[in-house]
């Protein structure tokens, strides 16, 4: 992972959602039903997948998955993929724009 710029560490999406999984882990209240606004949003599909067994579903509210340039023509696809792969095909571009 890649720092984001003006953050320290354990601010980026995939340490949050590894927090969250362990968290959700340590006190085993789970599956949880997983709720994210915007970079919430990227969180929440990546906890989906740290390990899936701890959330039940997903809610995510206006996600930062930003689109510009050449990512404005993928965006066609890339809903192809979450229609087939769901959380794991959100998770896979989080990680992506984060790497």
């Amino acid at each position: 992972m890649r720092p984001l710029r003006g953050t320290r560490p354990g601010q980026h999406p995939a340490e949050m959602a590894d927090d969250l999984a362990g968290l959700l882990g340590h006190v085993g209240t789970g599956p949880a039903i997983a709720v994210g606004h915007s970079m919430g949003g990227q969180v929440v599909n990546l906890l989906a997948v740290r390990p899936p067994a701890l959330v039940r579903s997903v809610i995510a509210l206006d996600p930062a998955h930003s689109a510009h340039g050449g990512e404005a023509a993928e965006m066609p696809g890339q809903l192809a993929r979450y229609r087939a792969r769901g959380a794991e095909a959100a998770a896979d571009l989080v990680v992506g724009a984060f790497s």
